[in-house]
Order: C-alpha cells, then sequence, then structure tokens
C-alpha cells in the first residue's frame, strides 16, 4: 500500500513540474538559473560588504541558500496541498497522505535541478569534497526530507482548517530567511550575542546538517541530533492531527 502512495506521489509530483514549466525550452532549468543569479547577486553584495573571501563565501551563500529554497518551497506549498488538491480529495477516493508527499517529491525533483550548481562552483573555487563527507550530505538531505514531510503534514492539515495561517506561515518564513546564518554565518555574530539563539533554530540545524559536509568542515553532530529529535516529536505530534483530523479533510475544503 505505501508503495503505492509513493508510485502514486511520484506521478502527480512529475505532472505538477512538468504542467508548471510547459511549453519552456528548459522546463524546470529556470528556476535554476534564477538560483543561480540571486546567489551570484547575494555573494557579490555581501561578500564586499562583510569582506569575505570569495572562495569561502561563495560556496557558504550557495549551498544554504539552495537548501533554504528547498525548505521554504516545501512549507509554502504544503500550506495549500489540500485547498489545491481539493478537486481530486472530493472526486477520487485517494489516501489523503498522496497530496502530502506529492509537495514533498515535486520539490525534491527540483531541488535535484538546483543540485548542478554545486559541483560548478567547486570547479570554478577549486574546492573538493571526500567520502565521507559526501555521506554525511547524504545523511543530511535524508534528515531534512524526513522534516519536511512531518512539517507538511501538519502545515497542510492546519492551513485547510484556518485559511489565513497560509499568509502568516509565507510571513514567518520570509522572515526567518534573515534570522537563518544563510547570508551570514554564526562567527560572524557579534560577541554580546548569545549563540544558542541560533543553535535553537531548527532551519538552521537542518540546513548545516548537510551544508556543514559539502563545505569540507567537520561535522557538528549537535545539529545532526537536534534534527533526529525534531523528527521523531514532530512526526508524533503530525501523527496526532492526522488521525484525529483526517476524516474532516473534505467538509473543510
Amino acid at each position: 500500500m505505501y508503495k503505492k502512495i509513493i508510485s502514486v506521489s511520484y506521478i502527480l509530483a512529475w505532472q505538477d513540474v512538468l504542467l508548471r514549466y510547459k511549453r519552456t525550452k528548459v522546463g524546470a532549468f529556470w528556476l535554476t538559473f534564477n538560483i543561480s543569479v540571486m546567489i551570484t547577486v547575494l555573494s557579490f553584495i555581501f561578500g564586499s560588504l562583510l569582506s569575505q573571501p570569495a572562495s569561502t563565501f561563495v560556496p557558504f551563500i550557495a549551498l544554504g541558500f539552495i537548501f533554504w529554497n528547498f525548505i521554504t518551497s516545501t512549507i509554502d506549498d504544503s500550506c495549500e496541498a489540500y485547498v489545491s488538491s481539493g478537486d481530486i480529495i472530493l472526486q477520487i477516493n485517494l489516501p489523503l497522505s498522496v497530496h502530502i508527499y506529492r509537495v514533498v517529491i515535486k520539490n525534491i525533483i527540483i531541488l535535484l535541478h538546483n543540485i548542478i550548481i554545486i559541483p560548478l562552483i567547486y570547479i570554478i573555487f577549486g574546492n573538493g569534497i571526500n567520502l565521507t563527507d559526501f555521506l554525511f550530505s547524504i545523511l543530511g538531505f535524508i534528515l531534512i526530507s524526513l522534516n519536511l514531510t512531518w512539517i507538511s503534514f501538519l502545515v497542510a492539515i492546519v492551513c485547510l482548517r484556518y485559511r489565513d495561517l497560509m499568509v502568516i506561515i509565507k510571513n514567518f518564513m520570509f522572515v526567518s530567511f534573515y534570522f537563518t546564518p544563510i547570508l551570514w554565518s554564526i562567527e560572524m555574530m557579534p560577541s554580546q550575542l548569545n549563540e544558542s539563539f541560533v543553535m535553537l533554530n531548527p532551519f538552521y540545524n537542518l540546513i548545516d546538517v548537510v551544508r556543514t559536509p559539502l563545505l569540507s568542515k567537520s561535522v557538528n553532530l549537535s545539529s545532526y541530533y537536534y534534527s533526529v529529535i525534531l523528527f521523531l516529536l514532530g512526526t508524533i505530534t503530525a501523527y496526532y492531527f492526522y488521525k484525529k483530523y483526517n476524516n474532516r479533510v473534505a467538509y473543510w475544503i
């Protein structure tokens, strides 16, 4: 049954990507191009303002921005997961989880398009990555995806019931971008600020588990522990909401 759910979710997710870029020449790579431009502009502006060397600062911003885009796009799409699939939910008897996995898989597909930026940056700046760091980055990607899955389940139900939360969550994600070390690092924080403010940020930890090994830096195990605990607690919470309000989704649409 679970394989069938994932299979249907993948088909719908791929269809979403194809429809979004229908009649374009390069398809989803338009988003890759847009992100490349953003990374270039942000690296130039903030690298100059913060007097950071391009060889280290550009990869730092690029990796942070790529995975931040993955996180925020998934959460934003989850806000409308049930709303946008309302016609399908009312007409076709599919497990409601299909519409959540559809969102997550769609954004993973888009992420895979954007990942081609990473080896290009390695080539330009002469960076590299060993097998151990690569495996840690894969583990980090899995942790991000698992956490985004329970977040999507929770956000989809809450936003379906209370539509105003869609705008609130999207604004929250916009603000969180500046509170999360993407354009700046913890080392750049003024000494009077407590680093625990950043360390407790779930988005920082989720990005850190995949960005740090890709930068060939020492793995911060606390971020992995944080991400695992967040996944366990979040999954329990999302499962409770899903089981309790699963039967009400069709009425709320």
